[in-house]
């Protein structure tokens, strides 16, 4: 090879790779949230209350490379903890003398987009299952599932038909000796809905199965007020859960009802849960507001706890609780929210129920 030749070669190593790296666009985007919270929970013995305040800190940033016409790649980085009893939450407390904050993987996933139709995602993704009003009965809004999901739209006329499908894991076990744990604990759920546009309102309804597979007998990561044996999950759960939602305008402000419930055929005399709601109001430009009220109960075995909402009466199951929230458009990319829950934990008890109330206040900033 002449060195002409070799100049040439060697050259086309690193034009290749940034040619290729110049026809991908990106979209980066992130946020930080800033809370002041007070918690108080009353205490059995002695008989007392519990109150406790602390400030918390929430920031997320990622980006989205779309690598060609059907398939985007999106990273996300955010704070919170490994813990598996955690994966519900991305606050990180403000505590240990100014130590440093980590970042942890949040969203790691494809989306593959077959046709108009249908997307295929694969990776740590978002929830991809429609929740009323955006209820967080059965799953926390930060959850971010590992695995294989296929997302399903069609619109006919004032109709539209969906179907999302996801297979995630939650644990994997293994052991060269063949012992009785190489079951791994995962989730396969299903869900079918439709929604429908009339001329001054619009009707959402969608069903779904969630099966959680070998969960029975796992390890649980916390209780969160389920029923455990020895520190595993007593009972399977196989849930049914259904979502309608009823949105219009009143006035010329944006309102929604919305009701979600979910039942556990295998969960015994505590199977039970359901959350009614209603949002007034869209935050969007400067001067804008949102108001939210939701008030729910969770048997102690309806809903896998340490999956559910993390912030009502403690967060999890075997709980009652009422959530008031209201938000404020500030400025351009900014506003504020005050939310307020009071409710109950350990209602199956016949013992004591302990009142538990939070408070929190927020900025929020979008970038």
């Amino acid at each position: 090879m002449s060195k002409l030749m070799r100049i040439v070669f060697v050259t086309g190593l690193f034009i290749n790779p940034l040619m290729a790296l110049s026809q991908t666009t990106y979209t980066f985007k992130g946020d930080l949230r800033f809370r002041n919270e007070q918690v108080r929970e009353e205490q059995a013995s002695p008989l007392t209350e519990a109150n406790q305040f602390r400030q918390r800190l929430r920031a997320r940033f990622g980006g989205t490379a779309k690598i060609n016409e059907k398939t985007d790649v999106t990273l996300r980085l955010a704070t919170g903890s490994s813990s598996a009893a955690e994966g519900n939450t991305t606050n990180q407390t403000m505590t240990d003398y100014y130590s440093k904050k980590g970042f942890l993987l949040d969203l790691a996933y494809f989306n593959h987009k077959v046709n108009d139709d249908l997307q295929i995602l694969g990776g740590k993704t978002p929830l991809i299952f429609v929740m009323a009003g955006g209820s967080d009965l059965v799953f926390d809004a930060d959850l971010t599932p590992e695995g294989l999901a296929f997302k399903y739209k069609h619109a006919v006329e004032t109709m539209e038909f969906f179907s999302n499908i996801g297979a995630s894991w939650l644990s994997e076990r293994f052991s060269a000796s063949g012992a009785t744990d190489n079951t791994d604990v995962g989730l396969v759920g299903g869900q079918i809905g439709i929604t429908k546009k009339f001329d001054d309102c619009a009707l959402t309804v969608a069903v779904a199965s969630y099966n959680f597979s070998n969960i029975k007998g796992a390890t649980a990561p916390s209780a969160k007020g389920n029923t455990l044996t020895g520190g595993a999950y007593t009972n399977d759960y196989k849930l049914t859960v259904g979502d309608i939602e009823l949105s219009s305008t009143l006035g010329g402000v944006p309102v929604a009802l919305y009701y979600e419930m979910a039942s556990n055929s295998e969960g015994g005399d505590y199977k039970n849960a359901g959350n009614v709601g209603v949002n007034i109001g869209k935050l969007k430009d400067e001067g804008s507001w949102l108001v939210r009220l939701d008030t729910r109960e969770v048997e102690k075995d309806a809903v896998v706890g340490v999956l559910a909402e993390s912030d009502s009466s403690g967060g999890g199951a075997d709980i009652r609780s009422t959530r008031l929230a209201g938000f404020y458009q500030v400025a351009e990319n900014t506003n504020v929210a005050l939310t307020l829950f009071a409710g109950q934990r350990s209602i199956s008890s016949t013992t004591f129920t302990p009142d538990y109330s939070r408070a929190q206040f927020d900025f929020n900033f979008m970038f």
